[in-house]
């Protein structure tokens, strides 16, 4: 498809280009019937994988990566001699429900009650082209969620089914890979806090700050207990990792 470019940056595989070529491509791959495992990417899942390898089996199921951070989108555009956007997860959301094929039965794995009830509601008002979903609360432990009992509905369908996970990594790609071995041919999207922002469970960051690369900053204000670690140690971690890793290549190989 013109206007994408497929890039490999570590063990992930980034389709880039414009919103709307990103996002058509992967529409193509569904209408085609083609199964996958998409996951707009940030430089937390890189410090992820870097942290612990056994998240790193979960990350080898997805099939194509978006640059939902400005950081990829920069580097992308400095060392990949590629153009690229940002393809924003609420946005691809908004634009992936609006476009999919009408008769696909949604699964949207959600991690509260109150963003399951939004997340009804938005459907309802918004996306009524949308016609068979189901929403479901992921535990926290989400190994022990029973999927026999909790998705049976989908053995009955023979649709094109795609899921939705919304509930931040690893543990959205470890969930996606456990889905894939149950159900090899639906696809998934592991969307992280993209419901949450979609449905106004949680604020999103002015578009000024999104533009600057400084959304870490505002989530970081919004919700400085969950988040501390992940803005001031891992992913701060993994820059120094990296930047001595490339350093140590351009001086010493």
């Amino acid at each position: 498809m013109e206007g994408i470019k497929i890039v490999r940056l570590g063990r992930l595989r980034f389709v880039i280009g414009g919103f709307s070529d990103v996002c058509n491509f992967i529409v193509s791959r569904m209408i085609r019937g083609t199964p996958g495992v998409y996951l707009p990417c940030s430089l937390y899942d890189f410090a992820l994988m870097s942290k612990d390898d056994n998240w790193v089996h979960g990350y080898d199921t997805i099939d194509y990566c978006t640059t939902d951070g400005m950081p990829l989108v920069w580097f992308v555009r400095r060392f990949c001699a590629a153009p690229s956007n940002r393809i924003y997860g609420p946005n691809m959301v908004e634009f992936l429900l609006s476009t999919l094929p009408p008769a696909a039965t949604h699964v949207f794995l959600v991690p509260s009650q109150i963003t399951k009830k939004q997340l009804n509601k938005l459907l309802c008002d918004r996306f009524l082209e949308v016609k068979i979903t189901h929403t479901r609360i992921v535990p926290k432990n989400h190994t022990s969620f029973n999927f026999a009992r909790g998705l049976s509905f989908i053995m009955k369908n023979d649709a094109q089914v795609v899921f939705w996970i919304g509930i931040g990594s690893p543990n959205q790609v470890l969930l996606a890979k456990r889905l894939r071995e149950a159900f090899p041919k639906a696809t998934i999207f592991c969307v992280g806090a993209a419901l949450n922002l979609l449905t106004g469970v949680k604020p999103m960051a002015p578009k000024l700050l999104q533009r600057l690369g400084l959304e870490w900053l505002f989530r970081l204000v919004v919700e400085p207990r969950r988040l501390w670690r992940r803005y001031l140690i891992d992913i701060p971690r993994f820059l120094f990792q990296a930047g001595f890793l490339f350093l140590r290549r351009l001086f010493w190989s």
